[in-house]
């Protein structure tokens, strides 16, 4: 199983629903999104 951590620079509110989506592509078991 490979394990992976990525950064992605949103616009400032987006975090939230980037993570939601990333989490529906196939494969992807967990995100989360982080700030600060």
């Amino acid at each position: 199983m490979v394990h992976a951590y990525i950064l992605i620079q949103t616009e400032v509110g987006k975090a939230a629903a980037v993570a939601q989506q990333i989490g529906k592509v196939p494969g992807v078991t967990t995100a989360e999104d982080v700030t600060g």
